[in-house]
């Protein structure tokens, strides 16, 4: 009786860790103003002090360029004759959630959006149809894209009448997809607390 009480708390402790984990690491946000400006790339940490987001960024024609960041945060939509693109790469598997406007020029006209290419393929993120005053707003991704860790998430201006519109994002927010691990975890949690149960029943 003994060991099957020791079984059932050994199970319960399982499951109350592997819910933990689930917990904590539901929603992280990275604060993009901590990313340092002018060079190739950088790595910075979310909020749950373990999922690391590295950026970097390109030019059109695909070319290495620099990353720009200023307090306000990070460049992520910036149009003259120069199209430029910011990479996001994982450390986990991640699920797209929001980010958050911290300045924006006054010129957009409307036509703008960005996209958002993973793998090859490209997915259309519009503004919102009043976009005269995009700052300090916190915007959902039409697109919630899993990304896998190690994954480039590329997003890349479009601009069709090819102005000078600057956006700054200064906060990312994402949903961490637990670890296989996590579940083998629940699982053999529960098949042991089952195991336990039905033994005490036999008594």
């Amino acid at each position: 009786m003994k060991s099957i009480r020791l079984v059932l708390i050994l199970s319960i402790c399982i499951q109350a860790s592997a819910f933990a984990v689930f917990a904590q690491n539901a929603i992280v946000s990275f604060d993009l103003s901590q990313l340092t400006s002018g060079v190739l790339s950088d790595t910075i940490t979310a909020s749950d002090g373990t999922t690391e987001l590295t950026v970097s960024a390109r030019q059109a024609n695909d070319s290495a360029k620099t990353i720009f960041t200023t307090s306000s945060g990070l460049r992520t939509f910036h149009t003259n004759s120069n199209t430029k693109s910011v990479v996001f790469n994982f450390n986990t598997d991640v699920i797209l959630e929001s980010y958050r406007i911290s300045l924006a020029s006054p010129l957009f006209a409307g036509d703008e959006r960005f996209i958002l290419n993973l793998s090859g393929t490209n997915y259309d993120e519009n503004f919102p149809v009043d976009n005269s005053n995009l700052t300090g707003q916190t915007l959902t991704f039409n697109n919630k894209l899993t990304i896998p860790a190690g994954t480039n998430i590329e997003i890349i201006a479009h601009n069709p009448d090819d102005g000078a519109e600057t956006l700054y994002w200064n906060r990312l927010t994402v949903t961490v997809v637990p670890e296989p691990e996590t579940y083998a975890l629940i699982l053999a949690a529960l098949a042991l607390t089952y195991t336990a149960l039905r033994r005490r029943r036999i008594r």
